[in-house]
């Protein structure tokens, strides 16, 4: 069989099984997502996305080597890069949301000491925060300046946030709100310095465990580079071709993802818990 002919059965089958795998993906198997966790189904531009990036770089890896094997894995990369792409972009957002926190509980305290209302102080901390921090706590000081029910859009706040560290900022609001008086600036010092211990330990956990995942993408990533340069030598390429060795291949790849996603996991810092959700 031509390396053509090749390419051509090698992209039907691309076709299935990218478009399987995605559709899976999309139909979201997990069930219903926390209300705090992004989206992650698929679009429509997305999925032909994905399915154009398996097709092409399975077609590219088989006319440069010649394996059907490592067509397959290059195929699978392909069509899960767009997710990779989407799940890391959304976790940086998710962490940039979460680290604007002790930045809006300085302001604050800053702006009750010079005598806001403590309820509008914490709308206008937080209007230097990221879109999705910040919008919510305009629709916030909106919401007071209607109803007058503090409580229930402290609520709806909070809800919206989905924030451990703004749970927390939030209940504090609402216990310095009810206390009242000068023990306000103490209670939100207080709640300032937790929060600034809390970042620095966790900074120090991740920065310990980063040498997990430098090890899980060497350990995955280096058989597959001296499978890519065997493949030059013809009579490699053809134990390749061979049933046995096309069955290998696509049982490495799937020790590979496997066994990448064991080390991550084994070097993942837990999230914070939401204590103060509803």
């Amino acid at each position: 069989m031509s390396t053509l002919e090749q390419a051509l059965g090698l992209a039907l089958g691309m076709v299935f099984g990218v478009g399987l795998y995605l559709l899976i993906a999309k139909s979201g198997v997990t069930g219903q997502k926390p209300a705090n966790k992004p989206s992650r189904k698929l679009s429509a531009s997305s999925y032909l996305i994905a399915c154009g990036l398996g097709l092409g770089f399975a077609v590219v890896a088989l006319l440069i080597t010649g394996i059907i094997g490592i067509a397959v894995a290059a195929g699978f990369i392909g069509a899960t890069l767009i997710a990779f792409l989407r799940t890391r972009r959304q976790a940086k957002i998710q962490r940039a949301n979460e680290e604007c926190f002790p930045d809006i509980i300085e302001n604050l305290i800053s702006r009750v000491r010079s005598g806001s209302g403590l309820m509008s102080a914490l709308a206008q901390s937080a209007s230097t925060a990221p879109p999705a921090v910040s919008a919510p706590a305009s629709t916030f000081w909106r919401a007071v300046q209607v109803s007058g029910d503090t409580s229930a859009c402290l609520d709806d706040l909070k809800a919206a946030w989905a924030s451990p560290t703004g749970d927390l900022l939030i209940e504090t609001v609402r216990v310095a709100h009810a206390a009242g008086g000068a023990s306000v600036v103490e209670v939100l010092r207080e709640l300032a310095d937790q929060v600034r211990r809390d970042r620095n330990l966790r900074r120090e956990v991740e920065a310990k465990q980063s040498w997990v995942r430098v090890a899980a993408r060497v350990g995955v990533a280096a058989p597959w580079v001296v499978l890519v340069l065997l493949s030059l030598r013809s009579e490699a390429a053809n134990a390749y071709n061979s049933s046995a060795g096309i069955t290998l291949i696509v049982c490495g790849l799937a020790l590979s993802v496997v066994s990448y996603r064991l080390m991550l996991s084994l070097g993942q810092v837990p999230p914070t818990q939401r204590v103060f959700k509803r």
